[in-house]
């Protein structure tokens, strides 16, 4: 999927070769590396305009961080959910289903908490960075790079 993505960009074949072998683990983009959310964000280019079409007709607010897709509304939607699941598969992604949920209210995902189509870091997480006495200075690099790039989403 990276590969054809780079082609479709205009890259030559041996360029979007060597980019693929550079931005991916055993064929996928692995987390944490500093350019998976650039290579997410190209890869889910396409996906993101049909499922924006879709949530703009239906009044649904849809919200990504990297690979993290939420959706919110003032109304119900989830009769017409599986028609968004049915967006995501058709463009050959795979879902995690431990991680799908349909649920009234603010959500959390990966220590980010969307609600009403923004997002921020919780209060756990929070209380975690200001209780960081027990980490070293990496991890508490770690959590302010982590902090402002949610809040930077914003």
């Amino acid at each position: 999927m990276t590969y054809r993505c780079f082609l479709s960009y205009g890259f030559s074949y041996d360029i979007s070769y060597i980019l693929t072998k550079l931005t991916t683990y055993k064929n996928e983009v692995p987390q944490g590396a500093p350019t998976s959310s650039y290579v997410a964000n190209m890869i889910l280019k396409e996906t993101d305009e049909k499922i924006f079409e879709f949530c703009k007709t239906n009044y649904i607010n849809y919200t990504r961080y990297v690979d993290d897709l939420f959706f919110s509304s003032q109304k119900d939607f989830k009769k017409i959910s599986t028609e968004i699941i049915k967006i995501i598969q058709s463009s050959f992604f795979r879902l995690s289903y431990k991680k799908t949920k349909y649920k009234i209210g603010p959500i959390t995902m990966a220590g980010v908490k969307v609600k009403n189509n923004v997002l921020d870091i919780t209060d756990k997480f929070k209380k975690k960075m200001k209780n960081n006495k027990n980490y070293s200075e990496e991890t508490k690099k770690g959590f302010i790079n982590y902090y402002n790039k949610v809040r930077k989403k914003i």
